[in-house]
């Protein structure tokens, strides 16, 4: 099952999805990209992560750095499509060098909060080298073009460009000096491109690893505000202490009424509930499947 059927197919899974706090496309593409765990060791790895950021948030001391790491993932940009560009050795453009010097630059900030704040699973690569040629001028700003310090010959042309100009020269005069600073400009992308080219692989797994720091935070977000705990494995049975449903519990509390909470254990054999006509067995059918299906 794929996280866009759970969403037809499990009441209040929807709900659940969408009151996470994803900060980020990219984030929100991360969620919709996550399969449905099956093994024991990557579900209890996964609630590991969770727990490690749960825990994070829990600590008042960490406010300030995660405030700020906050604002950073605001600003995460989904830039797996200039990265696949990159990977094929196409020719960038200024705007996709942009994308890629910015999301350098924030994920260096945010590798750097990541250890700050101790979270042993964001595994965030150094980007460095990708600011460095991206950034002659060693000034770390989000900001990107065709540096005059990458070839001495287009500074030349460019003050050429610039005297022409202010001598109000016509363009018979500065068109061929024009066409060969732009030459010039087209062949330094081409030499970007491939020196970034190496790094392709870094750029998408620091992607994704950030992408998932925004989802693993917005889990553990909601597992505080929502009061949720962490769930054992059990390979024999199913049991819930004090289960309730997240949506339906919310509604009722809009009408100032309380969703009673239901301890129920689940044999591996069949099991029949049993009670009155609108007494709750549709709800806890519900609530059962939802909760199997938030753990997984």
């Amino acid at each position: 099952m794929t996280i866009r059927q759970a969403i037809q197919q499990i009441s209040g899974f929807g709900y659940i999805l969408n009151s996470l706090n994803i900060l980020s496309p990219a984030g929100r593409k991360e969620l919709f990209s996550l399969p449905f765990l099956t093994n024991r060791n990557d579900i209890e790895t996964a609630m590991d992560e969770t727990e490690t950021a749960f825990n994070i948030v829990n600590t008042t001391e960490n406010e300030r750095l995660l405030s700020v790491l906050f604002s950073r993932l605001t600003q995460l940009r989904d830039i797996s499509g200039t990265v696949r560009l990159l990977s094929t050795k196409n020719t960038l453009t200024d705007i996709e060098l942009f994308e890629i010097k910015h999301f350098a630059l924030l994920a260096e900030s945010v590798r750097e909060l990541a250890g700050q704040l101790k979270i042993s699973f964001a595994a965030i690569p150094v980007l460095e080298k990708i600011i460095d040629i991206l950034d002659p001028e060693k000034k770390r700003i989000p900001h990107f073009y065709v540096y005059d310090r990458y070839s001495p010959a287009l500074a030349a042309l460019r003050t050429q460009l610039s005297r022409m100009s202010g001598q109000e020269c016509d363009e018979q005069e500065t068109e061929p000096v024009r066409l060969q600073a732009q030459l010039l400009e087209d062949k330094i992308r081409k030499d970007l491109v491939q020196q970034l080219f190496p790094h392709a692989p870094a750029l998408s797994k620091a992607l994704h690893k950030i992408a998932r720091l925004d989802v693993v935070f917005a889990k553990a977000l909601q597992v505080k505000e929502s009061g949720l705990c962490r769930p054992s494995v059990d390979d024999q049975r199913t049991a819930y202490t004090a289960l309730f449903h997240p949506e339906i519990r919310n509604l009722l509390r809009g009408q100032h009424k309380d969703f009673q909470p239901v301890d129920i254990t689940v044999p591996m054999q069949p099991t029949v509930i049993t009670g009155a006509n609108m007494s709750g067995k549709s709800v806890l059918l519900k609530s059962v499947a939802l909760a199997q299906t938030m753990m997984q």
